[in-house]
């Protein structure tokens, strides 16, 4: 009885707060009209940092985000501190909640026979897809990191997980919920691009050099490692586009993993050319970082084209930034979450920006779902970590008005995460993770 009575209290003060504009029905997503856009668009773009874009901006290798750069308010934001894993943070982001609140907290969960991966079962708190759906909004969820198996929503959800490909038929069969509902599988199949899919001549741009089957292992591998990550890019992209000139839900979150994972891959390479550094990996790969986030850019047009700003608001976040690897007391390097940057990257754009190229201060990952809902209309849960960042806010997405607040979104049944599947896939993450320097 006493969750129950919780929750009702929830229900009555977003009933009462209303709109931005006071209406009360504008604080629910329902009341909108099947062809109006989405109230709001997250963009996750992981590993996006302003130091890698800044000069790609100023030389005019990224005229897609300059464009939006001219059109928003963007800051730093502070990533988790002691530093993280990648999906640890995303989970921040999506949650409003520091690790030790979310019931998780690496990659891969060892045990005596095997690896698994983290999935939405290592969740125990709820994230926006499951806040907003209580509450009636519509929310779709792309490719955002440990969504598989995907939870019961008021939308859908495409999880990271539809990106891997298995060939064997009996496993295949066992492989469900890669999507919610689950009959949306098939509709989006045609949009996943595996990297078999991907060619050499997909991949020619992003090099300076040629790599044959005679080349060296870690050339080789570097390619295999490439063309994984671009084809999931070249996935949830298409996907999105999909999805925002024909659903439209209330809500949209798109999540890209292509910048960091490049990074991790190829900032050696990148370090090496620009020290003068002669090598094998810098003379093939030693521009791939730069110019894949060229590449990302164009991915970014690509969705921003079906994002009339003008009516919709864009969140563009990224969890933390790069500074290539660090050394151990012996001299060794140290990869993984020791090359990552405390900086990530926000901008938002659109009616709830505080104004067009803006640079303000004062924001951090926690700070993401709490300063979404309060744009939309919604109160903040007071068991969050977070806080709404008023400085990336004009007046129509709050600055000025009064943070509702309810005491938890943590009332009644949790999050409904299907429990009748298996992953085939997670010596497929494992091998990725380790090649990446995830995980040694």
């Amino acid at each position: 009885m006493r969750i129950r009575l919780a929750w009702l209290a929830v229900l009555a003060v977003v009933g009462a707060i209303g709109g931005c504009g006071g209406d009360p029905q504008s604080a629910r997503g329902s009341h909108r009209a099947p062809d109006d856009p989405p109230r709001l668009v997250i963009l996750g773009v992981d590993g996006f940092d302003w130091n890698i874009v800044d000069p790609l901006v100023a030389a005019g290798r990224m005229p897609e985000t300059e464009k939006l750069q001219a059109e928003g308010t963007r800051a730093d934001l502070l990533t988790l501190v002691p530093l993280e894993k990648s999906p640890v943070i995303w989970t921040s982001i999506a949650t409003g909640k520091l690790p030790e609140q979310q019931g998780r907290g690496f990659l891969i969960e060892s045990g005596p026979d095997s690896a698994k991966a983290y999935t939405a079962w290592n969740r125990s708190t709820r994230a926006f897809w499951n806040v907003l759906s209580d509450l009636g909004w519509s929310v779709s969820v792309l490719g955002w990191l440990e969504t598989w198996p995907a939870e019961r929503v008021h939308g859908t959800i495409v999880s990271d997980y539809v990106q891997y490909d298995v060939a064997e038929r009996a496993k295949r069969a066992r492989f469900r919920h890669r999507t919610y509902p689950e009959e949306l599988f098939p509709e989006i199949e045609p949009f996943v691009v595996y990297p078999k899919d991907v060619s050499d001549d997909d991949l020619a741009p992003f090099l300076t050099g040629t790599v044959t089957e005679e080349s060296p292992d870690n050339l080789r591998f570097g390619i295999d490692d490439l063309r994984w990550i671009w084809s999931g890019d070249l996935t949830f992209t298409a996907i999105a586009e999909d999805f925002l000139q024909h659903r439209r839900e209330d809500v949209m979150a798109i999540y890209l993993r292509g910048p960091d994972a490049v990074c991790h891959k190829f900032w050696g390479a990148r370090e090496d050319l620009a020290a003068g550094r002669d090598n094998p990996m810098a003379q093939v790969f030693g521009e791939t970082v730069d110019r894949y986030f060229e590449a990302t850019d164009t991915l970014l047009g690509r969705i921003l084209d079906k994002i009339d700003l003008t009516r919709t608001t864009l969140v563009l976040v990224s969890d933390h930034g790069f500074r290539g690897g660090r050394q151990a007391l012996d001299g060794s390097p140290r990869l993984g979450v020791w090359m990552h940057r405390e900086l990530g990257t926000v901008l938002v754009a659109g009616p709830a920006a505080a104004g067009s190229g803006l640079r303000v201060e004062g924001a951090r990952v926690i700070d993401v779902l709490p300063t979404v809902l309060h744009v939309l209309g919604l109160p903040v849960a007071e068991d969050f970590d977070g806080e709404v960042a008023r400085s990336l806010l004009g007046e129509e997405g709050g600055r000025d008005r009064v943070v509702r607040t309810v005491p938890t979104f943590e009332t009644g049944e949790p999050p409904e995460v299907p429990r009748d599947t298996e992953s085939p896939v997670d010596e497929q993450i494992r091998e990725r993770l380790e090649s990446l320097s995830y995980i040694e």
